[in-house]
């Protein structure tokens, strides 16, 4: 059943195939069980440690906010209103972390916003106690640090399992790379038993019939016959080749006999050789007049060529000069495109220009009058600071600020009037843009003008030409009616020139052609051995 190439090819595409198949099953159960593990990595543990530092973070904003309400940075309002949501936050944290956030983690934190409730109280009271105060805050300090301590443990406990996962998925993926491997030594293992089986059952076999099939083609051989294969295909081969040599052999025993008769019809052709002389002499004298009519027609022709000439020469300069025209046209006409750009831009510069111009003139007013209000107002914000004494010091220091930031407005306004001036040069340019586009209209009239005369003479030009082309035509006719008469006599004489010229071509080339082919196939026929 192995005795076909087909088969054993066949085989060995299946054991590959089958490795294929079991490594591509290890493979996919790996990949569903890595895909898995980075699922859960994904959707769990990364989650988690974003919310576990948001929690981080919005506790160590509750502390700060706590410092600011004892620093009397920030008022009794608007602490509760950033407390109320920094709590909320958290409560979202927790809820997102599920189970890992854990009962103590949660009253950790409701101790740290109760002890940060107490802050409150003291601050709020009508007469804040410092000494309170100061003790509520190194409280919440406290706590603020254990709740933190609190979330580094549980973070790490996340990123223990984040590890735990990941050293899964290496493992996974080492498996599915020593599976990989495995496949590129089976495979390789396939082909090189493959090679060999080819080169031993295919190749040799081949190559040892091609080496005999020389012999024979050196020997010229015919009678001999090629070794019997093993294989069912190459034995199909043989066969074939021993009937291709059969019927080669009985070819050549045909074209033996046919010789005999190819040297019978080079004699037949040698006699049409001799009838064609006849036909030869009548051809001469009809063709002895017809070169004196030639003859006659060839100077008029020369004559009405050189008037040709005349007329293409004026034809020439006449197109030059028409394309000297098209040039300048084409220069017009970029100048006059290149006009109207420039005027399409520079009245688009005078309308950004314009609107710019009012906007900022309307902005600069604007800012004026912001600076002046909020120069009086920082000066009237100073003067109650002053009234207010001790109390009214770091307003007093906030006013100051506010009547810098009010003289660097005027600054600026200062700076806008000079971008103005700058607007209005920027005017100045376009108008110029403008003069000069006049020019460029002027220069494109001049071009012209200048075009008006180029054609007038491309105008004299041509009219010469149809002069000399009159002339032409007249003698065009007088070459006519000769070139008739030579076409009578070229008509007379084509007939039996075809006639001589299909004889002689005919006897010369089937006598050399079989005078070859005898020869050729003699020494070929002899060449080989067919029994």
């Amino acid at each position: 059943m192995l005795n076909t190439i087909k088969v054993r090819i066949l085989t060995g595409y299946a054991g590959i195939l089958l490795a294929t198949l079991i490594a591509a099953v290890v493979l996919t159960l790996n990949n569903k069980q890595v895909t898995h593990q980075v699922d859960t990595f994904v959707s769990e543990t990364l989650p988690a440690l974003s919310t576990l530092d948001s929690v981080q973070s919005n506790s160590k904003q509750l502390v700060l906010i706590g410092f600011s309400l004892y620093g009397t940075t920030l008022s009794g309002n608007a602490f509760d209103e950033q407390k109320q949501e920094l709590e909320q936050n958290v409560d979202a944290g927790f809820k997102a972390l599920g189970y890992m956030a854990g009962d103590t983690l949660k009253s950790q934190f409701n101790s740290l916003v109760s002890s940060m409730d107490s802050l409150q109280a003291t601050m709020s009271a009508s007469r804040v106690d410092w000494d309170r105060a100061r003790d509520d805050l190194q409280l919440v300090n406290e706590l603020a640090s254990v709740f933190d301590n609190a979330l580094i443990e549980v973070r790490n406990q996340v990123a223990s399992k984040a590890g735990e996962r990941s050293q899964a998925i290496g493992s996974q993926l080492q498996t599915s790379q020593f599976t990989i491997y495995f496949l590129v030594l089976i495979l390789a293992a396939v082909a090189m038993a493959g090679y060999h089986s080819a080169k031993k059952q295919i190749a040799q076999p081949i190559e040892g019939m091609a080496e005999k099939l020389d012999s024979l083609a050196k020997s010229r051989n015919l009678v001999a016959r090629l070794p019997e294969q093993s294989t069912h295909e190459l034995c199909r081969m043989t066969n074939s080749i021993h009937g291709l040599v059969f019927v080669f052999q009985a070819g050549m025993k045909e074209v033996k006999g046919a010789v005999s008769g190819i040297e019978g019809a080079v004699n037949s052709l040698s006699t049409t050789t001799e009838q064609s002389s006849s036909s030869v002499d009548s051809l001469l004298t009809d063709i002895t007049g017809l070169v004196n009519i030639m003859d006659s027609l060839e100077s008029d022709m020369v004559e009405s060529l050189q008037r040709s000439q005349t007329a293409a020469s004026a034809a020439q300069d006449s197109a030059k000069q028409v394309d000297a025209g098209r040039v300048q046209v084409k220069e017009t006409a970029d100048a006059i495109s290149d006009l109207a750009n420039d005027i399409e831009q520079t009245a688009s510069m005078l309308e950004t220009l314009q609107v710019e111009g009012n906007n900022v003139s309307s902005v600069v007013k604007t800012i004026a009058e912001i600076a002046d209000q909020t120069n009086l107002l920082a000066l009237n914000a100073a003067i109650e600071a002053a009234r207010a004494g001790d109390s009214g010091r770091g307003f007093a220091v906030v006013a100051d600020e506010v009547r810098t930031l009010a003289v660097r407005t005027h600054q600026s306004t200062v700076e806008i009037n000079t971008m103005l001036e700058k607007i209005v040069v920027s005017i100045t340019s376009a108008v110029s843009t403008m003069s000069s586009n006049q020019n460029k209209a002027h220069d494109s009239v001049g071009l012209a003008n200048d075009l008006v005369s180029t054609l007038e003479a491309g105008t004299q030009s041509i009219l010469a030409l149809v002069s000399v082309s009159e002339e032409a035509a007249v003698l065009a006719k007088h070459s006519q009616l000769q070139a008739n008469e030579a076409k009578n006599g070229v008509n007379q004489f084509k007939n039996l020139g075809d006639r001589l010229s299909q004889n002689n071509s005919q006897v010369n080339d089937a006598a050399e052609d079989l005078s070859a082919l005898a020869n050729g196939l003699s020494a070929n026929v002899n060449q080989f051995k067919i029994g």
